[in-house]
């Protein structure tokens, strides 16, 4: 298996789901590609078997090779790419990945039998049969009375359990379950004789052509039905079921596992189906959604269609047709939608992350094709007004971030999501955020970014502002250190036609300029301190206008007004801000 971690989001790209087959011992090996983690000691392949046992597997030389202990299982055996630092704390790390150890043949061999033993054991067998056929003979007087109690035994059964269920075999029933208050000894048709387990449920449902299954909301329920190839998890063949909430809880019913369906027909409405990361597989399905919430779905061959839904990571479409409508909604996300092997999906709605398709397929867009969507999303973004929210600590790249709720990651990711917009507002949580490739040039952008607050948001890097506007407010500006900055250039600057506001920051600066200002750009300082070793706290040269309001300076040197330019010093202690003129 070849693992790919992705550099700024340390998200796990495997090129197969095989990770070994079951009873082999360092044989197999897993092969990695990742980026140096800041801080990181070494790296581990994690891996989480049944009965919760958890080993961390070190990689050496971008290789592990998996011992017999974690062979030893068959089934789905979730593993994860971890960078821990030398107190051995986890700092970095990938999605769960659910691989899989293939069954195998277990047991000892035996030695083939030598001729005398072949012919020793025939004679046994014809002994062992001469018996047999007179025991058939002795009891040929009793079969038919056999075969008559034996149907006999089957009506009976039969009424048995029609008075159980209270209901004739082959109607469509109507199950009740209830975690907490149901019991499996009850018949589950009402509310008050609900049964307690998913599992008592779909027993019950084996005699009946249709069942409607309907799940407690704020329940969570776990299933133990289980599968040699997918691991634990809920198996359904053959089946036509319908899954719905009852009751008045807010949230909806939670399944904690994995889903495998094959030839079903299939209805679920208002069904949290994102506990323990699980997978929903459909083969050759016919399907209906809505309301539910996945985590990730692979359909083969199947047909559904889905409404209102979430799905925090991708739906996976391998033939088959399915459609996709969020649109009555702004409040549902999709976080990506592949098509593969001739399929087709049709999306209408908002909040999807990412998309695509092999070349084979169909995807279709608010009904436009994946093509042309992409350039109808450029245009609308170029004249809009978008905000993002960051927070280094709590936030995801796969979110969309709308809100602090959904908040990304990383700078990185805001200025993708806000690359096209005619305005850019983001706002920084409490964190430290690097810029991508050291320096940030804003070209006839205008972009705002509003911290916490100057004493616990820092941004490491350089900005430089031309023929745009840049707006700083409640941040640190740090290019003191030559891994995440240039610390030779101008901390922020703005060139031809730029125009840069900083409020209530902090502009920390090594070498070179805390601000610069050239070409006919403006700059505006107010309540901001100027520190570090840089050469000026604001240089202006070629025609620059700089204000400044309420600002404190410990640079070296103050200010530089080069020939034709303008500095104005207000409410500031000017002793701080010593003057240098070029005339």
């Amino acid at each position: 298996m070849q693992i790919t971690i992705e550099e700024a989001t340390y998200y796990a790209v495997t090129d197969c789901r095989i990770l070994a087959i079951q009873g082999e011992a360092n044989t197999r090996s897993v092969h990695f590609t990742y980026p140096a983690v800041s801080g990181a000691d070494q790296y581990f392949l994690r891996v989480q078997l049944p009965e919760s046992l958890i080993y961390d597997l070190p990689i050496t030389e971008n290789t592990v090779v998996l011992p017999a202990s974690v062979t030893g299982y068959a089934g789905i055996v979730p593993i994860q790419w971890i960078a821990k630092n030398s107190t051995g704390s986890v700092i970095a790390k990938s999605q769960l990945i659910p691989s899989i150890v293939k069954p195998s043949i277990q047991g000892d061999t035996s030695a083939l039998p030598t001729p005398e033993e072949l012919i020793t054991k025939y004679d046994e067998y014809l002994n062992t049969m001469r018996d047999i056929q007179q025991d058939v003979t002795k009891k040929s007087e009793t079969v038919k009375a056999d075969a008559d109690r034996a149907e006999s035994c089957v009506s009976r059964a039969e009424a048995l359990l029609q008075s159980m269920q209270g209901l004739t075999i082959g109607d469509r029933v109507r199950l009740y379950v209830d975690a907490e208050a149901g019991s499996d000894t009850n018949n589950g048709k009402a509310t008050t004789t609900a049964v307690q387990t998913i599992d008592r449920a779909l027993v019950l449902a084996n005699a009946f052509q249709q069942a409607i299954i309907c799940l407690k909301r704020g329940q969570t329920y776990t299933a133990t039905d289980k599968s040699n190839e997918y691991g634990m998890g809920i198996q359904l063949y053959h089946k036509t079921l319908r899954f719905e909430a009852y009751g008045t809880a807010s949230n909806k019913p939670k399944i904690q596992n994995a889903i495998f369906a094959y030839n079903c027909n299939f209805e679920w409405k208002d069904i949290d189906l994102t506990g323990n990361n699980s997978v929903f597989t459909m083969y050759n399905t016919i399907s209906s959604f809505e309301g539910c919430a996945f985590y990730w779905v692979e359909s083969h061959n199947s047909f559904a269609q889905v409404r209102l839904c979430d799905i925090q990571r991708e739906w996976v479409q391998y033939g088959g047709f399915s459609v996709i409508s969020n649109a009555e909604s702004l409040y549902h996300h999709i976080g990506g939608i592949q098509v593969n092997q001739g399929a087709r999906v049709d999306y209408s709605g908002f909040g999807i992350g990412s998309y695509g398709n092999d070349g084979c397929s169909v995807l279709t867009i608010d009904a436009i094709p994946e093509k042309l969507q992409k350039t109808k999303n450029i245009a609308e973004d170029s004249i809009e007004t978008k905000t993002v929210y960051v927070n280094a600590a709590t936030g995801s790249d796969a979110r969309d971030g709308t809100s602090q709720a959904k908040a990304l990651l990383t700078m990185s990711r805001a200025l993708q999501f806000t690359q096209y917009a005619k305005k850019a507002v983001i706002y920084l949580a409490a964190g430290t955020y690097p810029i991508p490739n050291k320096t940030l040039t804003l070209l006839g952008r205008d972009v705002r970014i509003y911290g916490n607050a100057a004493a616990t948001t820092t941004i490491q890097g350089n900005f430089v502002c031309e023929n745009g506007f840049l707006h700083l407010s409640k941040v640190t500006i740090d290019n003191t250190d030559s891994d995440t900055a240039n610390t030779s250039t101008t901390a922020i600057l703005a060139q031809y036609n730029g125009t840069v506001r900083i409020s209530d920051c902090v502009v920390n600066a090594n070498s070179k300029n805390a601000v610069g200002v050239s070409d006919m750009s403006n700059i505006c300082c107010s309540g901001t301190e100027f520190k570090g070793n840089a050469q000026y706290a604001v240089y202006v040269t070629g025609q620059g206008d700089a204000k400044i309001y309420s600002c404190t300076n410990s640079t070296t040197k103050g200010i530089y007004s080069g020939a034709n330019s303008m500095v104005r010093i207000t409410q500031s202690n000017e002793s701080n801000f010593p003057l240098h003129e070029c005339k």
